[in-house]
């Protein structure tokens, strides 16, 4: 069974938030007839990139049967009302392009790559940056989270081992541990959903040729959310046959790969940037340390913790060399200061803790922390400002604090290694190597800018809730607006 992977990048990308159906009364509802025609009169690639665009941006929410339903038809006309276009069920390649724009960001932060599986040639587009690691198995590939808050197995059977219709019985057959909810079986593929050890799943598996090939997410509670969002996209995205045939199962959705209609919009300036990353509090005057590439070239700067109304901010001191930026908190604002290691420098295999707001357009502003370690006192390039980490971080967790077991601050988030480009260079995967800034430079840094802080020689070991609730004191969302 398949033992390796190949991937083959996509041009469009997944969006974070998806918007209910809007209600649409009968009359003002363009022509659908007209509106199916002039679908049918698009390319199967055009077809597709429509299609992954609407469940990018959370305005199809579903499975997408095969053709032109109503359903795909209302998500048309309810995202050419929220983008203010012509609301005639016909969407213009001037608005596939803002369609694929929009449905670009959700791709990006989450990673999404095709995925085929060699020896069956089943291809699923998989959130690769939602993933801490990737391991072979006996009958594919399995992806999971280091917190264990999801996990996807891409698996293929050959008929010999076990048929159709046995992994059918098997997969849906309640147990102690295993609560079904949903199952259909249809005479080329079958769906079952339910909960298992405590996570919600999704399966769905379809018959090929010499056997069969599915699909398994799992998720826990604090995930539904982005569990259903990710069971839409695997549904609607998996292709039994691959990306480069015809065939079709019965009703089976059909979704090749999207091809770019015309060429991607000019990069924007680093100046034009608009995203959120991670800060905290280091004086009692409202001053927050994060990154320069977080908060250094921003129109309008907001900071705030779960559950606080958002803050004004503005930049009052940057170190571009380094990437540390201070900003300062205009008015009051609740919370705690950081105290900063200091003393013995900590050594490569100690514990760290890292606290932030990863990917919070997708898994909300609640606040996030994982553990690892030192694993290497020198970053890339042998940079001894910086510490390795193995604590997994993600795009938004940079200008966090990294803690030790006292609660004191060692580092900054800064960076991660490219695990894809990385692959593509030297033809393995990195498990994550993460940077963080050292608590010294960052010391030297607010010394330079004659900016306070509170240090501390020692204290009082802590467990990770505890460390979690300390740092939740002191640690907020910064929101970058241009």
């Amino acid at each position: 069974m398949p033992k390796s992977v190949s991937h083959s990048r996509t041009s469009t990308s997944l969006v974070c938030a998806f918007s209910l159906l809007t209600t649409w009364s009968s009359g003002a509802l363009a022509d659908y007839p007209q509106a199916r025609s002039y679908f049918e009169s698009l390319s199967s690639s055009e077809q597709a990139e429509i299609v992954l665009g609407l469940i990018g941006t959370g305005d199809f929410v579903g499975l997408i049967d095969y053709g032109f339903t109503k359903r795909l038809y209302r998500s048309i006309l309810a995202f050419e009302q929220r983008s203010g276009a012509l609301v005639d069920g016909m969407i213009t390649p001037s608005e596939r392009n803002l369609l694929s724009r929009e449905a670009d960001r959700f791709y990006t932060e989450t990673g999404a790559d095709w995925v085929r599986l060699p020896e069956t040639g089943s291809d699923l587009l998989v959130p690769l940056r939602l993933f801490d690691t990737q391991t072979t198995t006996d009958h594919g590939l399995a992806y999971e989270r280091s917190d264990k808050n999801l996990s996807l197995s891409f698996f293929a059977y050959p008929r010999g081992e076990k048929t159709f219709e046995a992994l059918y019985e098997k997969m849906s057959e309640p147990t102690e541990r295993r609560q079904i909810s949903y199952n259909t079986l249809k005479t080329n593929y079958f769906v079952v959903s339910g909960a298992y050890r405590g996570r919600n799943f999704y399966t769905w598996v379809s018959r090929i040729q010499g056997g069969s090939s599915g699909f398994t997410l799992a998720w826990s509670g604090s995930w539904d959310t982005m569990g259903g969002k990710l069971s839409i996209l695997l549904a609607n995205s998996f292709m039994p046959l691959g990306r480069k045939t015809d065939a079709t199962t019965e009703n089976q959705p059909r979704t090749p790969a999207p091809t770019p209609t015309s060429p991607e919009p000019p990069p924007r300036s680093e100046e034009a940037r608009s995203g959120t990353g991670t800060g905290f509090r280091v004086s009692p005057e409202g001053h927050v340390l994060t990154n320069y590439h977080v908060a250094g070239k921003c129109r309008d700067l907001a900071v705030r913790r779960p559950g606080d109304v958002p803050a004004a901010a503005s930049l009052v001191a940057s170190d571009e060399t380094n990437d540390l930026a201070v900003i300062k908190i205009s008015g009051s604002l609740s919370g705690t200061v950081a105290k900063f290691h200091t003393g013995v420098n900590p050594k490569a295999g100690s514990d760290v803790v890292v606290y932030g707001f990863p990917l919070a357009s997708i898994l909300g502003s609640s606040g996030n922390v994982v553990t690892g370690n030192i694993t290497s006192l020198a970053g890339l390039g042998n940079n001894s400002g910086q510490y390795q980490i193995s604590a997994p971080v993600q795009p938004g967790n940079s200008g966090g604090p990294v803690l030790d077991r006292e609660g004191r601050v060692v580092g900054v988030v800064v960076s991660k290694l490219d695990a894809l480009k990385t692959a593509e260079a030297i033809g393995d995967i990195p498990q994550n190597v993460n940077f963080a800034i050292k608590s010294s430079v960052a010391m030297n840094f607010l010394d330079g800018s004659s900016i306070t802080y509170q240090a501390a020689e020692s204290g009082t070991p802590l467990d990770t809730p505890s460390l979690a609730e300390l740092a939740q004191g002191f640690t907020y969302l910064v929101e970058c607006k241009n």
